[in-house]
């Protein structure tokens, strides 16, 4: 994914340091159609495959994982979390979609 990604000019510098252009691919990647940016759409592509390449591997490997349309990785950062555990947690909560998401909610859980 890295050569790939490498081979976008400008890709890496712009994933790494532009907050705009790492927005813009999560919600390209959440909502497609929402960007008319190549680079980011290129990127998207690549994300995607990986993305689907993984699932299938997984699901190869015995797991039972499903294909939701517009998913996109979680991005927690670490520092973040550990200066306010509670405030992550909240924030976590109020985004969760916990009739899909039973593992995480343990009230709902049998």
């Amino acid at each position: 994914m890295l050569r790939e990604l490498d081979g976008i000019d400008g890709a890496m510098q712009l994933i790494r340091e532009d907050e705009a252009f790492h927005d813009a691919v999560f919600r390209e990647m959440r909502e497609p159609g929402t960007s008319q940016d190549a680079i980011v759409q290129q990127v998207v592509d690549i994300f995607a495959r990986y993305t689907e390449q993984s699932r299938l591997q997984l699901n190869d490997a015995g797991a039972y994982i499903g294909k939701i349309d517009g998913w996109t990785p979680p991005n927690h950062d670490p520092y973040k979390i550990a200066s306010d555990p509670q405030g992550w947690k909240k924030f976590v909560l109020d985004r969760l979609d916990a009739d899909r998401s039973v593992c995480f909610c343990p009230e709902k859980s049998g």
